[in-house]
């Protein structure tokens, strides 16, 4: 049933039993390494009559395969109410949000305000999953429902049809692409991959760009130097996106290029809507939008709220923003998967007695222990290790790890 233009009225079924006026839709989740541009992907796609995208990152595939044991209790309580859990809570509370702001403001010189109803958004998720029994999908949609009661331009897709609904997450969508895919009736997923280099320069200068004035240090990723931890989140994000692919196929799971999206967005996103089997509309512009209002986030988009073709060229600043050593072990890892040390790398181990710069002393311990692992072991870490933390839920990761 369309919806009233009125901000204040959602005129669709609010009765005890609330749900979305669409018939089986399609969930497309949105992944990549961090900084790969799953954040331009979701904006670009945002503008789109037949999309209903999230307007942040969600956590509900991860939290709902970690906490199984609890899950209806979990879904209630925890995910909707604890900031630590992901950013579906910053819509749920005004002071998670404002927090936010503050600190993107301060990264950006910018505030990227969102015309949510924070009280509503909460109240209808809770709502929506009264009488239900806790899925995948019933998470899922609480988050789409509490998204259209909450925001005037959420509600007026209800009205037009939209059947594909837009989360994204980078590195758990891979991680649980293939469970989720058990659990939902229509999904498809969409990974992004990116130049390792340009990623991991974007990566370190926000990271750099978020700590204050005099206090730029750059501490381990779980458990590992910052340069290792980093490596392991790329080369694992990518070879769950391969393996993915060749488990759910092409039809349900479509990789791109980073770099061929910004070089032309508009032919990009045509292939992507072909594939999902939705057609261009005329007021449909390829430009970056969230909740339907123009976004400018100073990197991957131009001042002009336009794509930045720029952001493909950062390759030039790496040796700008890095150390010798700290390139001897990117480059290992990407170049060799950890498949053990030889005589050429033994440079790469001697550099690590030297801190890397802007590394906190935190940093260097891990650092220390990860050579000390490689002596012993051939490889400080490995993807198979790493993936297996990050499945049991030990694993954190942030769109400026």
């Amino acid at each position: 049933m369309p919806v009233s233009n009125e901000a204040e009225q959602v005129t669709f079924n609010e009765t005890s039993r609330p749900s979305l006026p669409f018939e089986q839709p399609t969930f497309v989740f949105i992944g990549g390494a961090p900084r790969s541009g799953t954040t331009l992907l979701s904006n670009l796609l945002d503008g789109h009559p037949n999309a209903l995208v999230f307007p942040k990152e969600h956590s509900t595939l991860e939290r709902f395969f970690w906490n199984q044991n609890d899950i209806d209790t979990y879904a209630r309580t925890k995910f909707i109410n604890q900031r630590n859990q992901g950013q579906q809570t910053l819509l749920a509370n005004q002071a998670f949000y404002e927090k936010k702001q503050n600190l993107l403001s301060h990264e950006f010189g910018q505030r990227f305000d969102l015309n949510i109803d924070f009280q509503k958004f909460k109240s209808a998720y809770l709502k929506y999953l009264e009488n239900r029994p806790t899925t995948l999908e019933s998470m899922l949609l609480g988050l789409c429902y509490g998204q259209v009661c909450a925001n005037l331009n959420s509600r007026k897709h209800v009205g037009l049809h939209t059947k594909y609904l837009v989360y994204k997450q980078p590195f758990f969508t891979e991680v649980f692409s293939e469970k989720a895919s058990c659990e939902l009736k229509n999904c498809k997923f969409i990974h992004i991959l990116r130049d390792p280099i340009s990623r991991y320069v974007s990566a370190k200068t926000r990271r750099l760009n978020q700590r204050s004035e005099g206090k730029k240090w750059l501490g381990p990723i779980n458990q590992k130097s910052y340069v290792i931890g980093h490596s392991l989140v790329d080369l694992t994000s990518r070879q769950l996106a391969l393996g993915n692919q060749r488990i759910l196929g092409e039809s349900n799971y479509r990789t791109i290029q980073f770099e061929n999206l910004i070089a032309d967005p508009k032919q990009e996103i045509g292939k992507i809507l072909d594939w999902l089997g939705i057609q261009s509309t005329a007021d449909f512009d390829i430009s970056p939008t969230r909740l339907g209002q123009p976004v400018d986030s100073g990197s991957t988009l131009s001042k002009g709220y336009g794509v930045d073709s720029t952001a493909s060229k950062r390759v030039d600043k790496y040796e700008l923003i890095t150390s010798p050593t700290e390139r001897r072990i990117h480059r290992l890892f990407l170049d060799h998967s950890l498949k053990g040390l030889e005589k050429r790398e033994l440079t790469t181990l001697v550099g690590f007695l030297s801190p890397l710069p802007n590394s906190n002393w935190k940093n260097y311990i891990c650092q220390l222990r990860d050579m000390g692992r490689w002596l012993a072991n051939g490889s400080p870490a490995s993807v198979e290790q790493f993936l297996d933390r990050a499945l049991k839920g030990s694993v954190g990761i942030s769109g400026a790890t």
